[in-house]
């Protein structure tokens, strides 16, 4: 508390995240808060068609794979045709596991549960690889959900932001900063319920023409405004005279590429 009476700015990612934090730590003022966010840098220029009926995960396993997984052989009866593509890997979750033990079941679980027909494991991969991935697939169906069943709250959520820059459909839930980042609450099912989900992939599945590439494209022209860019300049608009001309010096000496005046 005496340390957060110091405090001048405190940037959060969400509004989600901003109200967290006055949750978690009352002693800390509205008036300090600045909603801020993540960025995303590439994307495919022009939206193409997606593969009909193919689904993306691109995010840690433990945020709801395992999930997704669960729900996979009802999409397999309904679409023959599905695929799931899953990227990310387990990099991250291997130095995690170092530290806490009892992860590994969990991992040796959701592994096994990929050897489902139709589903594809890729690892990680740069993201200019990444953002074509994301082009080729229909949907990103996203569970948001722990590894104990509870929820993943996203404080912001770059995923999405990438799904639908590139014309993919995101398919989630509204919980944490989720709804901020949908463009159409069409994208939301406030279930985990897969009938539920299965009504919402039908939804946009069943769009066609005209209406699909408008949807699709408002989609990705609004994600595509949240760019690093539009972060470094909203934080270098907070920072003082003397500090941005320090900055100014430096970023000229190297050649940065970020127009920030």
């Amino acid at each position: 508390e005496e340390n957060a009476a110091k405090i001048h700015r405190i940037l959060v990612l969400s509004d989600w995240h901003a109200q967290h934090v006055l949750e978690t730590a009352p002693f800390v003022k509205l008036e300090q808060l600045i909603i801020t966010g993540n960025g995303i840098g590439h994307w495919v220029e022009e939206l193409q068609e997606p593969q009909k009926h193919r689904f993306i995960y691109a995010s840690s396993p433990d945020r709801g794979l395992h999930v997704l997984l669960e729900w996979w052989p009802e999409i397999r009866k309904k679409w023959t045709d599905a695929e799931l593509h899953v990227f990310y890997g387990w990099n991250n979750y291997d130095v995690t596991a170092t530290m806490y033990a009892g992860m590994e079941p969990f991992k040796a679980n959701v592994k096994a549960l990929m050897q489902q027909p139709g589903v594809f494991d890729h690892g990680r991969i740069g993201q200019v690889q990444l953002a074509e991935e994301f082009a080729k697939s229909e949907f990103w169906l996203y569970p948001s959900v722990q590894t104990d069943g509870k929820d993943w709250n996203e404080t912001y959520c770059i995923a999405a932001m990438e799904a639908q820059a590139n014309g993919c459909i995101p398919i989630t839930r509204p919980v944490g900063a989720l709804p901020e980042r949908c463009v159409f609450t069409e994208s939301l099912v406030n279930s985990r319920n897969f009938r539920d989900i299965w009504k919402r992939l039908t939804y946009w599945d069943k769009m066609h023409g005209d209406r699909l590439q408008a949807q699709r494209q408002r989609m990705a022209d609004e994600a595509r405004k949240g760019t690093w860019t539009v972060v470094a300049h909203q934080w270098l608009a907070l920072l003082n005279a003397e500090e941005r001309r320090r900055l100014e010096s430096t970023l000229d000496d190297e050649k940065e590429m970020v127009d920030y005046k």
